[in-house]
């Protein structure tokens, strides 16, 4: 590698090659129309609907995982080559990272370090707006490497569902144009009077999107791959801004 930074931009466009995959991979789950509903008659004259969402491939967890390790290994990159360049002495220990500084990072008290280094450093903090997302990936990659894999859920944002009957031309029982958001763990819709109709009688049709997002309810309450995409875009924002400390 000829320049310091090489490194750190190759793991930033591997990254970018996983959430790719991960994004085909996406595409071939939703095209397999994962969402169904299901009609419980529980007593006559009642019917409950509630969603029956396909799991999503546990593979794609792993996908994910290597997304993020690539981004935090980027990071850590950057961190080893200033470390290389200005710390007295120039032995860099392996907790060193552009997104933990104190006691035990670049301002350690048997530390030199270059002011300029030390201002961007300090200007990249998750704390500092546009960094934030540097804390989702730092939670992301611990969750992955010292927990379990990054599990991922369907979820549904329906505009609406329509309960109507199989009889022709068809009748529309009821409608609901604005629901709540339902995850792979089912939620209740609601229980309706449909008194004299059985359950062939009646068929549940939907209107909305589904979307993979992470299991842990302390992530962002969006698609994975818009969850991705604000990270990656936000490391390989940062690499470049390094350059002229080695110049």
């Amino acid at each position: 590698m000829h320049h310091p930074l090489d490194g750190a931009k190759l793991k930033v466009v591997r990254a970018q090659e996983h959430l790719d995959a991960f994004k085909r991979e996406l595409g071939t789950y939703h095209d397999s129309e994962p969402v169904g509903w299901v009609t419980t008659f529980d007593k006559p004259g009642f019917v409950t609907v509630t969603p029956a969402i396909k799991e999503v491939p546990a593979h794609l967890s792993c996908i994910i995982g290597d997304c993020v390790t690539n981004l935090n290994a980027a990071l850590d990159y950057v961190a080893w080559q200033i470390g290389l360049k200005f710390r007295t002495p120039s032995v860099v220990v392996g907790k060193d990272m552009l997104y933990y500084l104190g006691a035990r990072g670049f301002t350690g008290p048997k530390t030199a370090t270059d002011p300029a280094a030390l201002d961007l450093l300090q200007s990249m903090q998750p704390t500092v707006a546009g960094y934030e997302r540097l804390k989702t990936l730092n939670d992301l990659v611990n969750e992955d490497k010292h927990r379990l894999p990054l599990l991922t859920v369907a979820v549904i944002k329906p505009r609406h569902i329509s309960v109507i009957t199989t009889e022709t031309p068809p009748c529309t029982v009821i409608s609901f144009p604005t629901l709540p958001v339902w995850s792979t763990a089912g939620g209740f819709v609601a229980d309706l009077s449909l008194e004299g109709l059985r359950p062939e009688d009646v068929k549940v049709v939907s209107d909305g999107s589904t979307f993979i997002t992470f299991e842990n309810p302390l992530m962002p309450r969006e698609p994975a791959e818009l969850t991705l995409d604000k990270i990656v875009k936000c490391v390989t924002d940062i690499v470049p801004r390094f350059e002229p400390l080695f110049a």
